[in-house]
């Protein structure tokens, strides 16, 4: 293969390793800015809140399957409806202006220099995705307890999944 060739197979693959690291930059600072327009392009937020949606379900529908399978009885009431709504309430949260209203918020009891998520691990699943794990403030170390997926889809590498702590969501199902 001549000198030439190797070069730009060498340039375009050292740019694809790269590329999911400086979407990342992209998130971190569009976090920082508050720019939820920029959130809005890199992340899909259809996909997102239906992996949301179904952690939710899961986490939920455990209790009530282990206990008609002990009881032999029918689950609670109105158990039924978690799925309708669970899915409801990530629809109307799970959106680019509240992450940059949760991160305002969440912001100004941080001292300086503290960041409320630290990158513990990144690296690629394969050729087309990329898994990023957080350590958020206040969790136990060694503890990975956000993980993000980036898929690249049409040149441009998007978050399409996101797997939250199991604490936030057991409280998002007290709330629903």
């Amino acid at each position: 293969m001549p000198r030439p060739a190797v070069s730009i197979v060498a340039v375009l693959l050292f740019g694809f390793l790269v590329y999911p690291y400086v979407t990342l930059c992209r998130l971190g600072a569009a976090l920082s800015s508050g720019d939820a327009s920029v959130l809005a392009r890199l992340v899909d937020w259809d996909a997102v809140r239906d992996g949301i949606k179904e952690d939710i379900c899961d986490e939920v529908t455990e209790t009530p399957t282990t206990m008609i399978a002990a009881n032999n009885t029918l689950p609670p009431f109105g158990f039924s409806f978690v799925r309708e709504i669970a899915g409801n309430a990530v629809d109307a949260n799970i959106n680019p202006d509240n992450l940059v209203s949760a991160t305002r918020v969440a912001g100004p009891e941080l001292r300086p220099g503290q960041e409320m998520l630290g990158l513990r691990y990144a690296f690629f699943d394969g050729p087309s995705r990329f898994t990023m794990i957080y350590h958020t403030q206040g969790q136990a170390a060694g503890v990975p307890d956000l993980r993000l997926q980036l898929e690249l889809r049409h040149f441009t590498w998007k978050v399409t999944r996101a797997w939250l702590p199991p604490g936030l969501l057991v409280a998002a199902n007290s709330h629903s």
